[in-house]
């Protein structure tokens, strides 16, 4: 199967983080557990506490040492189940 990203990943030691706010289109996510396992410059993909929906446009800020940054972008894929959590893969927009 040929690759069909444009920018190489970057596997990271996963980092744990809990998100106070995102915005989605179907409503707003309080307090979601993430574990971000890989970033590129067009996207990233981490574990969840929530089921995004595919095609769903979310919005939040990513808690770092220095400061907030926003992440924005559609949620490209989903697998898992409430008992595993949901692995995702996000295509980030930069507006």
């Amino acid at each position: 199967m040929k690759e069909q990203r444009k920018f190489e990943r970057s596997k990271i030691p996963p980092l744990e983080v809990e998100v106070s706010q995102i915005e989605g289109e179907t409503g707003v996510y309080k307090y979601v557990k993430m574990i971000i396992e890989e970033v590129s410059e067009e996207g990233m993909r981490f574990w969840a506490s929530v089921p995004f929906k595919i095609g769903e446009m979310i919005r939040f800020d990513l808690p770092t040492l220095q400061m907030e940054s926003l992440v924005q972008g559609r949620i490209s894929w989903v697998q898992g189940t409430e008992e595993t959590g949901y692995r995702c893969g996000l295509h980030m927009i930069n507006e």
